[in-house]
């Protein structure tokens, strides 16, 4: 089997669902590009309206992920007020979710340790909505009432 190189059949089924998804993928690029990237100013429209805030993203960026900044308090206070309330986020890159150092991606475009310890990272898709991200903006107000009254 496989020209002596290793043993047993290769997963035709695995490979039959991988070719569809990626047809399938191929397929809604361009209609995926176009909404993660109108969710996107929706958001960063919203958020550069709260005094709290400042957006890390650039403008040019991916379509599909902001990432933002809150002055009064840490990512992981925010992430877990989010997360309470059903709106899941993320703190830093999958790569580096068990580390507690500040992103070396943001230290890089220049932001300090402290603006990149309270990071957080959204991310869009086709199936997200416009409503979505009212109630994200809506949420995070109150959080930002609750608690983050004061910098750090």
């Amino acid at each position: 089997q496989e020209q002596g190189l290793r043993g047993g059949t290769a997963n035709s089924v695995a490979d039959i669902a991988l070719a569809k998804t990626l047809r399938l993928a191929l397929e809604s690029e361009s209609q995926t590009r176009q909404h993660t990237a109108m969710l996107n100013r929706r958001m960063r429209q919203s958020l550069a309206a709260l005094k709290e805030i400042d957006i890390n993203s650039p403008e040019e960026g991916v379509g599909a992920i902001l990432n933002f900044s809150c002055r009064t308090m840490t990512s992981e206070v925010l992430m877990n007020a989010l997360n309470q309330r059903g709106i899941c986020v993320s703190a830093q890159s999958t790569c580096s979710s068990r580390s507690k150092a500040p992103s070396a991606v943001l230290k890089a475009m220049g932001m300090s340790d402290q603006r990149a310890l309270s990071s957080i990272r959204c991310s869009f898709s086709l199936q997200n909505t416009e409503e979505e991200v009212d109630r994200f903006v809506r949420e995070l107000k109150e959080i930002l009432v609750k608690y983050g009254t004061h910098s750090l």
